[in-house]
């Protein structure tokens, strides 16, 4: 289970994962692995805050 969860972390950052990962715990064993994805847009003013030339 450890290299899986390993695996999966590298294969995550390889493309470039923005989000986060929870491993819960029972009893010392994994049994929930739960990974929220974000999206993150593109850095930038958006369309309403522009203004137009007089």
């Amino acid at each position: 289970m450890t290299t899986d969860i390993n695996a999966m972390l590298r294969d995550l950052a390889r493309s470039r994962f923005y989000g986060s990962i929870e491993v819960k715990l029972e009893d010392g064993k994994i049994v929930l692995i739960r990974k929220t994805e974000n999206y993150k847009p593109p850095m930038g003013s958006p369309g309403y805050a522009r203004t137009k030339e007089l």
